[in-house]
């Protein structure tokens, strides 16, 4: 990472002394200068434009909507494996969310109730208390759960 920075100095490192991912995302988004943020893991790969997507589904909806958080995306594993398969076969049938996740594969843009590589307003994220830090996993889903809440 440290030689990407060098790159890119635009890339900060922070250090995350809990080391869960909850933790490390409260961290960035209170040390993110701008009032919209996105997130996209490392098992994850984003197409070119993902970015200006987002902020174009983001821009639109909240004319409509003007509580509206944030928006999330679909995304390409980042390697391909048996477990990413039978992980993306789970999330597409409907035991698994298919109709109330952003993780099915489908075409059309909807409104769902859990979502991932997302696009927020820090303002109103940081209103509803961020990430739960008492969580070592699941901690997007329960801050969706929240956000469906409000």
């Amino acid at each position: 990472m440290k030689n990407l920075q060098k790159i890119t100095p635009k890339i900060k490192l922070i250090n995350n002394p809990n080391k869960y991912q909850s933790s490390g995302r409260n961290l960035a988004i209170l040390q993110a200068k701008f009032d919209l943020i996105a997130y996209i893991d490392g098992h994850s790969i984003a197409d070119e434009n993902w970015l200006s997507k987002l902020y174009s589904v983001y821009s639109e909806l909240l004319v409509e909507d003007e509580k509206l958080i944030g928006v999330g995306s679909q995304h390409l594993n980042a390697n391909e494996t048996p477990l990413t398969k039978a992980i993306r076969t789970a999330f597409n049938s409907y035991l698994g969310g298919r109709y109330f996740t952003s993780f099915s594969q489908r075409n059309n843009l909807q409104k769902v109730f859990t979502t991932y590589a997302c696009l927020y307003n820090k303002n109103k994220l940081t209103e509803i208390g961020l990430y739960n830090e008492n969580l070592k996993k699941g901690e997007d889903l329960e801050l969706n759960w929240r956000l469906t809440k409000q």
